[in-house]
């Protein structure tokens, strides 16, 4: 057993991959099983040999099974086009946008903060606002790179960028690596020249990533690179709407935000297959600096 949480545990199998199982709920990784049963495992199991029969599941040392009757089947593929109906999805995330904002304890959900900026919403700071983690000031002039490449197909901007957001945060999936995953999904559903540039950076980005996060990360991330998602961004994928956008919100402690926040940078990354807004962000100076400005 790679790890567990209280509704997910991570299997390595043979060859080395992973596959996660899930309790009753939306499926978190791309390479997941829903099972009809909650899961009887915990933490404590984590390193140990796990057994199947194919009928059930069980842990060395542990009397506790997992029956996997009644598993539900599901489709990771994300869409290769996003639904050209997006106007719900842009109010949804231009109203969570504004409430990252003015809410003075966004600052510890992962990268949401950053939502205003790369919509557009703002410019720079307004005065009062909370200063960004340390972790956002990193990452904003990354997701920004990625903007700019994303628009002007380059393989080597979008690298720079990943070598920054590889591994930032804390955790099994840190906020860069799932703000990555939403970038590269993002991209993926905006047509032909979308997936031609994923396809192109896949290899060099599962370099970096081997050196720079966790298993977890690159497992997940190296499946976006194939147009696999998990349930939640798969949704918002092919729905756009804006029940989708609060389910991804939902999902663990910041990871759905961060995954967020790399979708919304995807979108600004293909203008001209609905993203939300054109305008690029600008240097600024005042309560907030951006990190390239230097001390």
């Amino acid at each position: 057993m790679h790890s567990a949480y209280a509704r997910t545990i991570n299997l390595e199998i043979a060859g080395g991959r992973l596959v996660s199982l899930h309790g009753p709920g939306p499926v978190l990784s791309p390479f997941g099983l829903e099972c009809a049963e909650r899961l009887p495992f915990s933490a404590a199991s984590t390193g140990r040999a796990v057994w199947s029969d194919g009928r059930a599941l069980w842990v060395e040392g542990s009397d506790a099974r997992l029956g996997l009757h009644g598993a539900a089947r599901w489709d990771p593929a994300l869409p290769t086009s996003r639904r050209a109906d997006a106007d719900a999805a842009a109010s949804r995330l231009r109203a969570i946008a504004s409430a990252a904002r003015d809410d003075p304890g966004a600052a510890g959900r992962g990268l949401l903060p950053l939502l205003p900026r790369l919509l557009g919403l703002e410019t720079c700071a307004a005065a009062g606002t909370p200063p960004w983690s340390p972790v956002c000031e990193r990452a904003l002039p990354a997701l920004e790179r990625l903007i700019e490449g994303g628009r002007t197909g380059t393989v080597s901007a979008l690298l720079d960028a990943a070598e920054t957001l590889l591994g930032l945060g804390p955790g099994l999936t840190p906020s860069g690596d799932d703000a990555l995953v939403g970038y590269v999904a993002a991209l993926w559903t905006a047509g032909p020249s979308g997936r031609a540039l994923v396809r192109d950076v896949a290899a060099p980005l599962a370099e970096l990533a081997a050196a720079r996060t966790t298993r977890l990360s690159r497992e997940i991330l190296g499946c976006a690179a194939r147009g696999l998602a998990a349930e939640p961004l798969g949704r918002l994928a092919r729905r756009g709407d804006v029940a989708s956008v609060a389910g991804l919100l939902a999902c663990g402690a910041t990871s759905g935000g961060d995954c967020l926040v790399g979708w919304a940078a995807g979108l600004q990354a293909s203008p001209a297959r609905g993203a939300v807004t054109s305008r690029r962000s600008t240097r600024c100076t005042g309560t907030r600096r951006d990190s390239r400005d230097g001390p």
